[in-house]
């Protein structure tokens, strides 16, 4: 299947180079030397155009905690990197993350956030043939995959989809949606409530 890239937790690409980058926690409470994370992905938007510029980037550059990065292109190419401080970069061509990386290092973590259903869910989405991709979109304005645990500091705040081709980017909340474009950058403002 061939879907547009939702993801949890966006940053907007820069019109000229239509790179998509999305960020989960990696579900590891270990802290090391390394840049924060906005930092290094900001960086990542400034000066790559590709997949492989960015993964690139990402096993060059450490990271002070640990994150799963997914990265797509204009041309379609995508990789998930799993960064953490005491450890090289794991680069995957998988095309989901959800907040851990392999194995499960803190279970309480990964049972509060349903890190590992979600991912299940996710895997067997993308496997199913008959799954459009505006529905596999939709999915993540429910259940499993939206979590409104705003009061507990891990819901969903919103889920964007990119279209790195056309330069087209779409957040979404349950009942409601914002288009926009990489090609003219407004400054709508645009309210939710959570809770």
């Amino acid at each position: 299947m061939n879907f547009p890239t939702p993801t949890a937790k966006p940053i907007i690409p820069f019109p000229d180079t239509l790179l998509a980058v999305s960020l989960a926690f990696g579900g590891r409470k270990v802290v090391g030397d390394g840049f924060g994370i906005p930092l290094i992905l900001r960086y990542i938007l400034e000066f790559c155009d590709t997949t492989p510029e960015a993964v690139n980037v990402l096993r060059r550059v450490p990271s002070h905690m640990a994150y799963n990065v997914t990265v797509l292109d204009k041309s379609g190419e995508h990789a998930t990197i799993f960064v953490s401080p005491d450890r090289e970069p794991v680069v995957s061509r998988q095309k989901l993350a959800t907040n851990h990386q392999g194995s499960i290092e803190w279970p309480e973590h990964a049972t509060a956030t349903a890190s590992v259903d979600r991912a299940h869910f996710l895997s067997h989405r993308l496997n199913d043939d008959r799954e459009t991709g505006e529905r596999f979109v939709q999915r993540f304005l429910e259940p499993p995959l939206y979590q409104p645990k705003h009061h507990l500091g891990w819901g969903t705040l919103y889920t964007s989809v990119y279209e790195p081709t056309s330069g087209r980017v779409s957040m979404n909340w349950p009942g409601r949606k914002l288009q926009l474009s990489t090609h003219m950058v407004d400054d709508r403002i645009s309210k939710v409530i959570f809770g």
